[in-house]
C-alpha cells in the first residue's frame, strides 16, 4: 500500500473478524493509527493487541472518539452505539467491502479472486506462487494459512491479492487488474433472488476490471458460461475439460493430485498438490492463470503450488478418536459438501460419518432438497442445530427437519441441540478405520473441545 502523508485514526467495529482484522493490519502497516472493538476476545483480537493495536471489548460510543473514519461489517446494525456516535460526530462510516476496495486501489496491481466456492484456497495459492516468483505480494485472505497461521500477508511489493466475495455484492467495490471467477452458484438467498441474479452480479464484477486487465474464468463451470459472452475485458479460461490453462495427465495418490499444467497447448510444469480433493486442481489452475498474467513463470508456479500446505478449516486434520480419523472443512453449500465428501472417500474405502452444521436458515430453506441429495452420500449424518449467523429462525427449518427427511430415505441421520450431545454422538459412532468429517462455516469448530474433553 502506498504510504499516506497524513494518516488518521481508523476505527473498526467488529475488528475480531477474519477479514476485518486483516484490513486493520493492512491499514496499520500503511501508517494509520488503528483501533477497534468487538463483543468478545478471540485469537484475532489477541493478535491485534500484541501488534500494538488498541482493541476495546464491548461496544461503546466513547470508543470512536477521535476517529477520522469508522469501518463496520455487514453484521453491525445501524443502531450500534458506535455507529450512532460516529453519525452524531459526523465521522465518515464505510462498510468493510468499500474499505477493502480502497486498500486494493493503493497497489499498482490487484488480483481479486471471486466465486461461490474456493476463494480462500485459490487466494492462498496465488499468493504462494507470486511469493515464489519474488514479487513480495500483500494479501487479504478469508482464512488462516496453514504455514503461517495468518489471514494476511504484508509484503513490500506493489501487488495485492484479495478475496472478492459476492455476498451483498461486496466485490463490486473492487476494481482489479485480474478478476478470477472460480464458479457461480446460488448461495445467498438473503441477497440474491435466483441464479440469474447471481450471474448478473458476477457480470457486473467483470465491468469493474481496469482497462487492459483480464478475467480468469472456469471454462468447465456451466454457470459461468454466460459471463464470457461479449466480454468487457480480455478473458483467460482454465479447466480440466477445456480452457487455455489446463490440467492434463492427472493422477491421484491417497486423495492428493498430480498433474501437468499446460498453457495454450504448451506444457509448463508438473505439480503435485499437498491439499486434498480434485476441486483443488481448479483452484490451482486459476491461481496459476492469474499469476502468469502478472509475470510468474513455470518454476514459480511449481514451487508455489507444491509448497502450499492449505488453509485451516479446509480439510484440516484434527486427530483421532477410537481409531477414526477426524477432519474439519468449511464446506457449507451442497456443492462444497459434495466435493469434500468426494475427497474424503478418495483417501481409502472406509465408512464416512458426516457431522454437518447448516449455516443460516435462509440457505437451509432455499437449498433444502440439494442438502438432502448430498447428505445421502455419507454412511451416517450427525447434525447440531443450524448456525443462525445474522438471521432469525424460520419456522420448520431446523436440523431435525433435515434429518427426518434423510431418515425417510433410509439414511442414518440424527440431530442434536448442543455441541456436548453432538460430540457424544460422534464418539459413539466412531470406530476404527472410519473417517469423520466435521463440516460447516459457523462455530462448528468449537466442537473440537467437546470431542477431546475427558
Amino acid at each position: 500500500m502506498e504510504k499516506q502523508s497524513e494518516p488518521g485514526r481508523v476505527h473498526f467495529i467488529g475488528i475480531g473478524g477474519v477479514s476485518m482484522s486483516a484490513l486493520a493490519m493492512l491499514y496499520r502497516s500503511n501508517g494509520y493509527t488503528v483501533t477497534g472493538s468487538d463483543l468478545c476476545r478471540n485469537n484475532f483480537t489477541d493478535e491485534l493487541i500484541a501488534a500494538g493495536i488498541q482493541v476495546f471489548i464491548g461496544h461503546s460510543a466513547k470508543n470512536v472518539k477521535g476517529s477520522s473514519l469508522v469501518v463496520k461489517n455487514a453484521a453491525i446494525p445501524d443502531d450500534n452505539p458506535e455507529v450512532l456516535a460516529a453519525k452524531a460526530a459526523v465521522i465518515p462510516i464505510k462498510d468493510r467491502a468499500e474499505v477493502l476496495g480502497l486498500a486494493a486501489a493503493r497497489f499498482d496491481k490487484c488480483i481479486a479472486v471471486s466465486g461461490t466456492h474456493g476463494k480462500t484456497t485459490c487466494s492462498g495459492m496465488a499468493a504462494a506462487i507470486l511469493t515464489a516468483a519474488g514479487f513480495d505480494p500483500s494479501a487479504h485472505i478469508g482464512g488462516l494459512m496453514q504455514d503461517t497461521g495468518s489471514q494476511y500477508i504484508l509484503g513490500g511489493g506493489r501487488l495485492f491479492v484479495t478475496e472478492a466475495c459476492e455476498y451483498c455484492r461486496s466485490f463490486l467495490h473492487i476494481s482489479p487488474d485480474t478478476a478470477v471467477i472460480l464458479n457461480a452458484a446460488m448461495d445467498h438467498p438473503d441477497c440474491y433472488k435466483d441464479l440469474s441474479d447471481v450471474q448478473r452480479a458476477f457480470r457486473r464484477f467483470l465491468f469493474k476490471v481496469k482497462p487492459g486487465g483480464a478475467a480468469v474464468i472456469n471454462a468447465d463451470d456451466r454457470n459461468s458460461e454466460m459471463l464470457m459472452c461479449a466480454p468487457p475485458c480480455e478473458i483467460v479460461t482454465f479447466g480440466i475439460k477445456s480452457g487455455e490453462i489446463r490440467a492434463r495427465h492427472i493422477k491421484r495418490v491417497n486423495g492428493r493430485f498430480s498433474f501437468d499444467i499446460y498453457e495454450k497447448g504448451k506444457r509448463l510444469c508438473r505439480v503435485t498438490l499437498k491439499v486434498f480433493g480434485k476441486h483443488n486442481i481448479y483452484n490451482a489452475l486459476a491461481a496459476a492463470a492469474a499469476s502468469i498474467r502478472h509475470g510468474a513463470g513455470a518454476d514459480a508456479i511449481k514451487a508455489g503450488l507444491e509448497g502450499f500446505s492449505g488453509m485451516k478449516r479446509r480439510f484440516e486434520y484434527w486427530g483421532g478418536i477410537s481409531g477414526a480419523e477426524v477432519y474439519h472443512d468449511y464446506a457449507h453449500h451442497p456443492q462444497e459438501i459434495a466435493a469434500t465428501l468426494k475427497a474424503a472417500k478418495a483417501l481409502k474405502r472406509r465408512p464416512v460419518i458426516c457431522v454437518f452444521q447448516p449455516h443460516t436458515y435462509s440457505r437451509t430453506q432455499r437449498l433444502f432438497n440439494e442438502f438432502i441429495t448430498v447428505l445421502k452420500k455419507p454412511d451416517a449424518v450427525i447434525m447440531p442445530e443450524i448456525y443462525a449467523a445474522r438471521e432469525r429462525p424460520i419456522e420448520g427449518v431446523t436440523s431435525a427437519a433435515v434429518c427426518a427427511c434423510l431418515r425417510k430415505t433410509g439414511r442414518n441421520a440424527q440431530a442434536y441441540e448442543s455441541f456436548a450431545d453432538t460430540a457424544a454422538a460422534v464418539k459413539a459412532a466412531a470406530k476404527s478405520g472410519a473417517l469423520i468429517l466435521i463440516l460447516g462455516a459457523g462455530d462448528i469448530e468449537n466442537l473440537k473441545a467437546d470431542l477431546w474433553k475427558d
